[in-house]
């Protein structure tokens, strides 16, 4: 049973920060920070660059069941910022789908603001809260696009099934989803992680990008990054994280990649000028 402990020092007491709640599955890994009185942690008011309002960001705790997508990750703003910085200034319009988007669906609600049809998507016990912050979110208005939450767990069939009821993805989130520690069974991590990487496969268009935004905590991750090309799939270089208006303890740490099909064409390469500086003073002749 998950019992939250209150911090000693209240002269550190915040609404939404004030105990420790280990992952039932990683009790030595990611924490989360909730206040242990429920009526003093209705929600958060998540800031992120680019977007004209803050989300609503409901949190709860649980003693049962797993309360991992019932708060707030930090890499969720950070992967929302990304999306309406970067893709909302791509060609991409099509479908959006967040895997395990927890019960704010933060990244999702930007791909909706962007203009993409968006799905947001986790275990089905997840859909019920997300529903609701969606429809906070969507209160705000300026949406170019649609969101709405939808029940998918991880795996091929299921991810094809999906895909034949909504459509294929122009754009895939998948923040914080990648995550495995060092005393992880190594059976667990390998099945988690392909059932991960088949629901990208499954989901992903032809000229679809994933994006996948994690926070390295062992080597036993690097199995996924192994296991894509199994599935068709491929990492592109690691993306910057610079230009998204964080400060650098918000990001550091994190680390961003796009994944794309196997068979999608490679993207075009950037061209940028060399720049090169002549010496300002004159040079002696040496004939002379």
């Amino acid at each position: 049973m998950l019992v939250a402990q209150p911090t000693p020092d209240a002269a550190h007491w915040r609404p939404h920060c004030t105990s420790v709640i280990p992952h039932p599955l990683f009790p030595h890994g990611a924490k989360h920070f909730l206040h242990p009185c429920e009526h003093l942690r209705p929600g958060v008011d998540v800031v992120i660059p680019g977007l004209p309002f803050p989300l609503r960001a409901p949190q709860s705790q649980t003693n049962s069941g797993d309360p991992t997508g019932r708060a707030v990750w930090r890499g969720a703003s950070v992967m929302a910022a990304r999306i309406l910085k970067h893709e909302g200034q791509s060609q991409r319009r099509g479908v959006a789908i967040e895997l395990g988007c927890g019960a704010a669906a933060i990244p999702a609600t930007c791909a909706a603001f962007c203009g993409f049809e968006t799905y947001a998507t986790d275990v089905p016990e997840m859909v019920a809260a997300s529903s609701q912050a969606l429809e906070d979110h969507l209160r705000n208005g300026g949406f170019a696009g649609s969101v709405r939450a939808a029940p998918l767990s991880w795996g091929r069939t299921a991810a094809r099934e999906f895909a034949r009821a909504h459509g294929r993805a122009d754009l895939v989130i998948a923040s914080e989803c990648l995550y495995a520690l060092k005393a992880t069974d190594l059976r667990v991590a390998a099945a988690t992680m392909e059932a991960l990487a088949s629901t990208i496969a499954e989901l992903l268009s032809v000229h679809g990008v994933c994006l996948v935004l994690y926070n390295p905590r062992s080597d036993v991750e690097a199995y996924f990054w192994d296991a894509l090309p199994r599935f068709h799939l491929r990492r592109r270089a690691e993306l910057s994280l610079d230009d998204l208006g964080f400060s650098p303890n918000r990001v550091d740490g994190l680390k961003l990649y796009a994944v794309e099909r196997a068979d999608a064409a490679p993207p075009a390469p950037i061209f940028r000028p060399i720049l090169v500086s002549l010496p300002s003073t004159p040079v002696e002749d040496v004939l002379d």
